[in-house]
């Protein structure tokens, strides 16, 4: 999680430099910050599905009218794995581009997002006769998905997306193996706007 905090720093300065002509007056803002929910449903060692519940945080530069870079930190918990003993936990850190498919003349914004970077996940490991609790791995991660924003007013929208997750986890052999998730966020954005020129 550390390696990526740098890289979203830089791109908050480097959103200061970018154009405001560079997206259409009043469709987008140039900086923008989502907070919400997260929900995701996981294997876990045992090949079971289960949903976990937690938080999703990103901030998204945009480059042009049709370009963003996104950074992606969530973290999503569950009490209870069914049949095992003990909680399980995903976290994952990601960085990206997002692609806006058309020039939205309305309130609704629909994108696409390509996601790499690495995800902790932790919980009980079935293996042969009984369960290991307490198991993690971080590993590699990526995200594909897509979504919309609805803006509500010139500071602030409304987010829904939903991702294919791919993470990885111990299998029963105690074997590093991938993890399909589906993850679906619902957050609120707060858009900054660009200043606008100083007159002389």
């Amino acid at each position: 999680m550390w390696k990526i905090l740098p890289a979203l720093f830089l791109l908050w300065l480097c959103s200061a430099r970018v154009s405001a002509q560079a997206v259409p007056a009043g469709r987008s803002s140039l900086v923008n910050v989502a907070i919400g929910y997260s929900y995701a449903n996981s294997p876990d060692s045992a090949s079971q599905r289960m949903g976990l519940n937690g938080w999703d945080v990103d901030l998204t530069v945009r480059v042009s009218s049709r370009l963003a870079v996104r950074g992606d930190v969530a973290s999503t918990r569950a009490s209870h794995v069914p049949g095992m003993p003990g909680s399980a936990a995903l976290t994952s850190y990601l960085a990206g581009p997002v692609f806006y498919p058309a020039n939205s003349q309305g309130r609704l914004v629909p994108y696409v997002h390509l996601l790499v970077g690495g995800a902790r996940v932790s919980g009980p490991v079935a293996v042969s006769g009984g369960f290991l609790e307490g198991g993690w791995l971080e590993r590699s991660a990526w995200a594909f998905g897509g979504g919309v924003d609805y803006q509500l007013s010139a500071a602030f929208a409304l987010r829904g997306g939903v991702d294919f997750l791919r993470t990885q986890y111990y299998d029963p052999s105690l074997t590093p193996r991938g993890q399909s998730n589906v993850r679906a966020t619902a957050s609120v954005v707060y858009l900054f706007r660009p200043l606008g020129r100083r007159r002389r």
